[in-house]
C-alpha cells in the first residue's frame, strides 16, 4: 500500500475531529466518540515519519518517541472503548476504563524506567539487545487486546 494512503487517511481524520469539534464540545452524547477520534487520529500521526522527525529534534532520543507513541495508544484503546461502551448504554464504568487506563501507563512507566539503559521501545529480536521487560509488552497487548477486543 502506498504511504500516502496512511496520510490521507490521518488527514482526513484530523479534519473530521475539528470540523466536529464545536458541537462535539456542546453535545454530551457526542463527546464519547469524538474523544475516541481525537485519541485515535493522535495516537495513529505518531508513527507518521514526518512527526518522528520532527520529534527527533525535540526530544533527546527515540526511546521517549517510542514510549509516547505507545501511552497514546493505551489512551487511544480507553477511549474507543470508553465510546463502546457509552454507545452501549452504560456509562457506569467510565472511571473503571479510564483508571485501568491510567494503571497501565503507570505500570508501563516503571517497567520502562527500571530497565536497563535502552534505546528503543521495541520487541528486541535478541536477548542480547538491552529493551524493555517482556512484561511492558504483556501489559501493553493484553489492555490492548481487553480494550480492542470489547
Amino acid at each position: 500500500m502506498p504511504a500516502w494512503i496512511e496520510t490521507v487517511g490521518i488527514t482526513t481524520l484530523w479534519a473530521v475531529t475539528l470540523a466536529r469539534a464545536p458541537q462535539a464540545i456542546r453535545t454530551r452524547q457526542q463527546r464519547p466518540l469524538w474523544f475516541a477520534i481525537v485519541m485515535t487520529a493522535l495516537a495513529m500521526s505518531m508513527h507518521l515519519d514526518p512527526v518522528t522527525a520532527t520529534l527527533a529534534h525535540l526530544v533527546p532520543s527515540a526511546h521517549w518517541i517510542d514510549l509516547t507513541t505507545h501511552l497514546f495508544s493505551i489512551i487511544d484503546a480507553a477511549a474507543v472503548l470508553w465510546f463502546v461502551l457509552h454507545a452501549a448504554g452504560r456509562h457506569r464504568p467510565t472511571t473503571l476504563v479510564f483508571g485501568a487506563a491510567l494503571a497501565v501507563m503507570a505500570t508501563m512507566l516503571i517497567l520502562d524506567i527500571s530497565a536497563p539503559p535502552h534505546a528503543r521501545n521495541q520487541i528486541a529480536p535478541s536477548l542480547a539487545i538491552r529493551s524493555v521487560p517482556n512484561a511492558y509488552w504483556w501489559i501493553f497487548f493484553a489492555f490492548h487486546l481487553v480494550a480492542d477486543t470489547t
